[in-house]
């Protein structure tokens, strides 16, 4: 099964971490927080093997991430992705579609997520999360997960990881709740921040638009650990603007290496509060 970081969700997207242990109250306020920026993006997608031993070879792909939503409604991502890898067993093709809604607290997510490869029957998920008191419940298929209190939903920490870019800290690490591997699944994350990326953008390059004209951007290094086990699920390279928007990724999974480039981004309207 295949499956491609963002986030930075994009995704996703976060001298010194922001949060080492977070309190309840940076967990799940919005105060300082930095906004999300509404876009669509198109991703080429380059897919290949990753180890001597990965059974996988060439690929292409497509990835759409379209983000909607203010601080004073609700956030929420659209994500698409259709790709051929070719593996020893042949060629894998792959169509996918997961939809985050989550509120400005960070407390309430909604999630589906549908996956089919090749003619195998496809993959469903859907679920509800919410924060009660000290924990979070994840209610999908009719039974119920519990998960720790100090894990955070995926566009909380994105939008911790723009507010510390927007105020120049080195480095970020949460637990972060991650769905779409399992109704049970977080993450143990960790990113740090480069420098700045000084060289123009090439004429005619995707984000070269009057919007980003004043956004910096820089590199940035994401590791993605299984909180139960800590063992290394995904080591990402990167490069994005100090909003939201990524330009180029290189992600590296146990076999797979998925490379992304932004093909396409179109800035999308934000309601103003009230």
């Amino acid at each position: 099964m295949m499956r491609s970081s963002v986030i930075s969700y994009c995704g996703v997207i976060v001298a010194g971490s922001l949060i080492a242990v977070p309190t309840a109250q940076a967990q799940h306020g919005q105060a300082g927080l930095v906004d999300i920026t509404p876009y669509k993006a198109t991703y080429a997608l380059t897919l290949g093997p990753n180890g001597p031993h990965s059974p996988f070879r060439t690929g292409s792909g497509r990835l759409i991430i379209e983000i909607t939503g203010s601080r004073c409604t609700e956030y929420r991502v659209v994500r698409s992705m259709t790709g051929t890898l070719n593996s020893d067993r042949g060629p894998l093709k792959v169509q996918s579609e997961s939809v985050i809604t989550e509120n400005v607290f960070g407390t309430q997510l909604a999630f589906s997520f549908n996956e089919r490869n090749n003619n195998n029957p496809p993959r469903h998920v859907s679920l509800i999360a919410r924060r009660e008191g000290g924990r979070i419940t994840v209610a999908s298929g009719g039974r119920k997960v519990e998960l720790p209190g100090n894990v955070v939903f995926p566009l909380h920490h994105e939008r911790m990881l723009i507010t510390a870019m927007h105020s120049g800290r080195k480095s970020i690490s949460a637990d972060v709740y991650n769905p779409e591997d399992s109704p049970g699944s977080v993450d143990r994350t960790s990113f740090t921040m480069g420098p700045d990326v000084t060289a123009p953008l090439p004429k005619g390059h995707a984000a070269n638009i009057k919007e980003l004209q004043n956004e910096k951007r820089k590199r940035v290094a994401a590791v993605f650990k299984n909180m139960q086990t800590g063992k290394i699920r995904v080591q990402e390279q990167m490069t994005r603007f100090n909003n939201n928007i990524m330009t180029v990724s290189d992600a590296r999974f146990e076999q797979l290496r998925v490379k992304a480039t932004l093909a396409a981004v179109t800035m999308l309207p934000q309601r103003p509060c009230n």
